[in-house]
């Protein structure tokens, strides 16, 4: 009988042995989750927004991007090398002819950065004949990689065959529309212009010639 009662007793410690110790497990996983979180970093205030052959405009929030690097585009000679070989990558990659670099349509793309952040009013400027597109971030998250990057990740939409505009999943082309830019093979020249604002904004424009998005022509 007392050893019935000793086994009856080592199995009620072991059962709050195990309790204890699940309560201390639990408050280890809830601890590292609160560490994990405050941690973390959101990026706010993204937009973009492209010039299509009806005159639509489309603007899109995007939170992260792939194609963020570590090039400084504080410099009118950083944002040329780092903007130019990411747009002539993208292209390169899918075939399609690299594009030079306009300082005319750069000059224009500069002045037009400068004017939205000056006024804080994110629209479309546009050069006759070109073609344009614009975005924004926060600067001390977004550089000019990872502005580019809202429109390059229009790519997960894009249909490859069509003709513009039937070219997105989604049915609408000015969701590709910024990245049918980009790749439009019978465009040549690109020239862009990066403006922080007094508030901290980065404002990207890049133009281009000849413009893309044209009805019923293809993209590549």
């Amino acid at each position: 009988m007392n050893k019935h009662l000793i086994v009856l007793a080592l199995i009620a410690l072991l059962c709050i042995s195990q309790v204890e110790g699940f309560r201390h497990s639990r408050r280890r996983s809830s601890n590292n989750g609160n560490s994990s979180d405050s941690g973390s970093t959101t990026k706010n205030n993204d937009n973009t927004e492209s010039t299509t052959s009806d005159n639509s405009n489309t603007e899109n929030g995007e939170n992260s991007t792939d194609t963020s690097t570590d090039t400084s585009t504080s410099s009118g000679s950083d944002v040329e090398s780092v903007l130019l070989a990411l747009h002539n990558n993208l292209r390169s990659s899918l075939g399609i002819a690299p594009l030079t670099w306009s300082s005319s349509l750069a000059s224009a793309s500069q002045a037009w950065s400068d004017t939205m952040a000056s006024t804080g009013n994110f629209k479309h400027g546009g050069t006759n004949g070109s073609g344009e597109n614009i975005a924004y971030g926060t600067a001390r998250v977004y550089d000019a990689s990872d502005l580019f990057g809202f429109w390059s990740s229009e790519s997960k939409w894009f249909i490859t065959g069509p003709n513009y505009p039937d070219v997105s999943t989604t049915g609408n082309a000015l969701d590709v529309a910024h990245y049918t830019q980009i790749l439009w093979s019978k465009t040549t020249e690109v020239g862009c212009g990066l403006s922080e604002s007094s508030s901290g904004l980065n404002y990207l424009t890049c133009q281009y010639y000849p413009p893309g998005n044209i009805l019923g022509e293809a993209v590549y």
